[in-house]
């Protein structure tokens, strides 16, 4: 190993203390020794897998050579996460990119073997930030053979498969029994959701949304599940928007098709008083300022909101329909079914923009991304996503972000693909070219959490809606953004509607960008997703 031996005498440092060190071979060999060893860690034996999409990973690599990496390689369990970073279409047996002259696909085979009880590979599947790639971290300084297989698509994608030399395995003494839940079934849960901290000067007047802008710059566009660990500190953001949010949803619920925008259907029931339950207790010390428990002579205990003086039962017979008017978020609840299939059972869908409740309900998780026409879904999400919802538990919720582009300025529905009472609703409907006063970017917040009593998943959707003039006098986000849009593949910009407003929008953002560089902008391209 390389040692420092000088720095290390007369500044007397060591591994952990001193960056020189830290990145030297010597401090990422100390750093390694902790993971090998320490038993807190999984050890994870078997198959996984890791997608490229660059030639320089080639060079220098011999075919039936070894190799031995000297830093930690992430890779997964599931080939169709691979498949996203090799921007390669198993099904369709093509790359979904075209790349750079150099570039290949290369997707690689890992065959772990913890020989004589020594660790290679760690499963961090539960702590990884991404929580849908099923994470596995080999360990530096493994040996591992080298072999290639090619194979013919549209472009030569080369292969490689990378194999551990076997050895004999070392005979254990003790029995392993799995076991697995029977679908369909819940057995409560102890785990107590902990008691929030009061957001810091809140106010309903004064404290902005924050400013996620989930889109990052081009040629590369990944389509992922994009979960990433949630503090339930976090799990409900409220901001100066709420009071406009608010009145949006009364009025909805006092129209005529108020029946459409919520619904519950018998066997979520309890998961929606859960819902309730949850949301108050959370609400009353996270916002003080805006909530606080009532109690009536019968000790029914109410939610009160301070500003406007609506005071709701938390165990009313809608509860889903005053859950969601306390928040800007909308509700949807996702029951198990004895498939181990996900359905849509419960939903306050009041704000959704471009789909309707009614659409959707009863549905399987597959049916409604696919009757969405969600790009890639069966090819990349399906399988990861629907054996996620199958492991997830209360102690680990998710948070992910999306975002849209709207040709029109009405938050609850986009009436430019369509009227909301119209059968086929779409891009196909929107006139081209809007003015650019007209567009929007719409994003979403969107939590998942496993309820510990009734076993659902609730999910919680919060739009954020922001008109494109505004988002454009942002430092570098006019050039991130038309950089993102260009670098949409053809499913997802039919899916996104891009025709329908890509020529006015580029035009626009490119302007603003140029006028951002030539007053002198400095150009972050490090900034931090999803802001």
């Amino acid at each position: 190993m390389a040692r420092i031996v000088l720095h290390d005498i007369y500044q007397g440092c060591t591994n952990f203390s001193c960056d020189t060190l830290y990145t030297a071979q010597d401090g990422t060999k100390s750093i390694a020794s902790i993971l090998f060893y320490h038993p807190k860690f999984v050890t994870y034996q078997g198959t996984v897998y890791r997608g490229i999409f660059d030639s320089r990973a080639l060079a220098n690599i011999q075919v039936n050579g070894y190799i031995m990496t000297n830093t930690f390689l992430s890779t997964s369990k599931l080939p169709e996460i691979a498949d996203i970073f090799a921007a390669y279409n198993r099904t369709e047996q093509k790359l979904d990119r075209e790349g750079k002259e150099g570039e290949v696909s290369i997707g690689c085979t890992f065959i772990i073997k913890n020989i004589n009880g020594n660790r290679r590979a760690l499963d961090i599947s539960g702590i990884s930030e991404r929580l849908d790639e099923d994470e596995v971290l080999l360990l530096p300084y493994s040996n591992r053979l080298l072999m290639f297989e090619y194979l013919l698509a549209i472009l030569i994608i080369i292969l490689s498969l990378l194999r551990i030399i076997k050895y004999r395995r070392r005979k254990s003494t003790k029995s392993k029994s799995s076991t697995r839940r029977t679908f369909g079934k819940w057995i409560p849960v102890s785990f107590k959701s902990p008691i929030p901290v009061a957001y810091p000067d809140w106010s309903i007047e004064t404290t902005r949304p924050l400013p996620y802008r989930p889109f990052k710059y081009g040629p590369d566009y990944f389509i992922t599940m994009g979960i990433r660990r949630l503090d339930l500190n976090d799990w409900i953001e409220l901001d100066n928007k709420w009071s406009k949010y608010h009145q949006v949803k009364l009025d909805r619920f006092s129209e005529e098709r108020a029946h459409l925008l919520c619904k519950t259907a018998p066997e979520a029931y309890d998961a929606a008083h859960e819902t309730m339950e949850l949301l108050c207790e959370y609400l009353v010390h996270r916002y003080p300022s805006l909530f606080q428990y009532e109690l009536n002579n019968n000790n029914d205990k109410k939610i009160r909101i301070k500003t406007t003086g609506e005071i709701y039962s938390i165990n009313s017979d809608d509860p889903l329909k005053y859950a969601s008017l306390l928040i800007q978020d909308d509700l949807a609840l996702m029951i198990e079914g004895s498939d181990g299939q996900y359905y849509l059972k419960a939903g306050s869908i009041i704000i959704p923009g471009f789909w309707r409740l009614q659409d959707k309900f009863n549905m399987p998780l597959a049916q409604i991304h696919l009757s969405g026409d969600v790009p890639k879904f069966k090819e990349k999400l399906q399988h990861s996503m629907e054996r996620y919802f199958q492991k997830m538990n209360p102690e680990h919720p998710v948070i992910r972000h999306n975002y849209f582009i709207q040709t029109d300025g009405d938050l609850a529905w986009s009436n430019s693909i369509g009227s909301e009472d119209q059968f086929g609703i779409g891009w196909i409907n929107a006139k081209p070219n809007p003015p650019i006063e007209n567009i929007y970017f719409r994003s979403e917040r969107q939590t998942l959490r496993r309820l510990p009593r009734s076993g659902a998943i609730l999910f919680t959707i919060h739009p954020y809606f922001i008109p494109v003039i505004e988002i454009a006098k942002e430092a570098g986000i006019p050039g991130r953004l038309a950089s993102a849009i260009r670098s949409w593949p053809d499913d997802v910009s039919i899916y996104k509607g891009k025709k329908a407003y890509e020529e006015v929008l580029l035009k626009y953002l490119d302007q603003k960008h140029q006028e951002q560089c030539d007053n002198g902008l400095d150009i972050d391209y490090s900034k931090s997703y999803p802001y």
